[in-house]
């Protein structure tokens, strides 16, 4: 990874890591004008590739610019990180160490309902509430 012996972990989550945005090329955008080849799967080293075949945006910590290449590269880390790969995981709290149960209302420590993108989703509404 370019600078990656300077840049951090936060600036990865913050977007200041000054990593260029694979997504920038035009046979990555998710346009509607590449028509169904936008849905196609790649591997994370693909679209690093792309990535660190260009200069960085600028030195990191310095600015900030929004990178999806921050998204690939912070799910590497956390499937080297002690928890592994999430997707190898089971759901439930007793095997997953950053599972929570059902989330809580802060205010009131109730089980409270959690509203997520479901990006995967066949319906028109954009959110749907997780099964309990």
């Amino acid at each position: 990874m370019p600078k990656g012996d300077v840049i951090t972990v936060r600036q990865i989550l913050d977007h200041t890591s000054g990593l260029y945005d694979y997504a920038h090329e035009p046979h990555l955008s998710t346009n509607r004008r590449r028509g169904t080849a936008r849905f196609r799967s790649y591997q994370p080293r693909e679209l690093l590739d792309v990535a660190f075949g260009h200069p960085s945006n600028f030195e990191p910590g310095t600015d900030w610019r929004y990178s999806n290449t921050n998204y690939v590269v912070a799910g590497l880390l956390i499937e080297q990180s002690p928890v592994g790969p999430m997707a190898r995981r089971s759901p439930d709290a007793s095997s997953n160490p950053w599972a929570c149960g059902t989330p809580a209302c802060p205010a009131t420590g109730r089980d409270c309902p959690v509203r997520t993108p479901a990006a995967t989703s066949r319906s028109t509404d954009a959110w749907s509430t997780p099964p309990s």
